[in-house]
């Protein structure tokens, strides 16, 4: 990819616009410093914008850049403090999409630390053998799954809401330094069906996998936007990494809710939506709020487009639909626009 690419695509979408100079300094030695980690992703987001709301939970939880990297240095301290955790080893998240999940994968690579992302579709056997396999060293999970953990062996701690919180707010000061060996993010590739197995997302090297990206969608700097696709799959991981990029305002929630994702993406103004083809197929399943989500983005991975949805969701919502194929462990591959979803309403 050639520079003056880059720099064109760059501009176009906000990244290249001028700031405090002390600031894009800043910006620019964190990435020099943590590399193209989530850790580092974050850290130059704070950075250029530490007051800028970050996350947006369903409940009203707002977490700026700032207090999201504050909350994500103190839980890291307090794995390793408290709990051992060394450069190297593997800890499990067993969570829906809420701001305590991001903290948890940001809090592992800011150790060093490899994040098992599990499928919360997982029984409790497949749970077993994902902890036996991945050789986990503490798994954090939500509340909801506290009977599904049960089982698991006595000698794993099990972190849940309240314990992470206690993590939060008990972390003992001091200072955290860019880890020996950046903390990879492992993907479960089976679903909810035979023998889980991890596929390794790479890290980015550079500035080069958002631009083939950003070319080709029109997200911008500072968008609002709402991940509606589980951060534990490919898809949903991939729209955290280009959001914290593009220092964007993240809406989450827990479950997917037709109505409820109309709502929330009209509330918060949300300007793009990342999804799943069923997620998009149930919307077209409940009448559009007026006014209408005012989006310029949604876009789509994860399987194929069913049938004519693409022309009958662009019909209601206008133009905005992006479909992005590709797979867990070689990213994406190829990218349909409206003009060619159109064209070929199933390619």
């Amino acid at each position: 990819m050639d520079l003056p690419f880059m720099v064109t695509t760059m501009t176009r979408r906000g990244l290249l616009t001028p700031g405090q100079p002390i600031r894009i300094a800043s910006q620019l030695n964190a990435l020099r410093r943590w590399g193209w980690s989530l850790a580092g992703e974050l850290r130059q987001a704070a950075a250029r914008d530490p007051g800028r709301t970050a996350v947006i939970d369903e409940h009203g939880t707002e977490l700026t850049y700032q207090e999201l990297l504050d909350r994500a240095e103190r839980m890291a301290r307090s794995l390793r403090t408290g709990h051992g955790v060394q450069t190297g080893e593997r800890i499990g998240v067993l969570c829906r999409n809420h701001h305590g999940l991001i903290e948890t994968i940001v809090a592992a690579t800011l150790l060093g630390v490899d994040a098992v992302l599990v499928n919360t579709g997982l029984s409790a056997a497949q749970l077993a053998a994902v902890a036996e396999e991945q050789r986990l060293r503490v798994l954090v999970h939500d509340d909801e799954f506290t009977e599904r953990v049960l089982g698991l062996p006595a000698e794993l701690p099990r972190l849940d809401e309240r314990a992470r919180e206690e993590l939060v707010a008990g972390a003992l000061p001091g200072d955290l330094q860019p880890p020996s060996r950046d903390g990879r993010i492992i993907v479960l590739t089976s679903g909810t069906t035979g023998a889980p197995k991890g596929a390794r997302r790479p890290t980015p090297s550079g500035f080069g996998p958002l631009v083939s990206i950003i070319d080709r969608i029109p997200l911008h700097t500072r968008d609002r936007v709402m991940i509606a696709a589980p951060i534990f799959h490919t898809w949903g991981f991939a729209a955290l990494q280009v959001c914290f990029a593009l220092r964007a305002t993240i809406v989450l929630h827990r479950r997917f809710d037709p109505a409820a994702t109309l709502a929330a993406l009209a509330e918060h103004r949300c300007d793009a939506l990342f999804a799943v083809p069923v997620m998009v197929q149930r919307l077209m399943e409940v009448a559009p709020p007026e006014p209408r989500p005012q989006l310029k983005v949604v876009a789509v991975s994860g399987s194929a487009l069913p049938g004519g949805l693409a022309t009958r969701f662009m019909d209601v919502y206008g133009d905005v639909l992006y479909n992005l194929y590709g797979s867990t462990e070689v990213s994406w591959a190829s990218i349909a626009g409206p003009t060619e979803l159109r064209a070929a309403p199933t390619g």
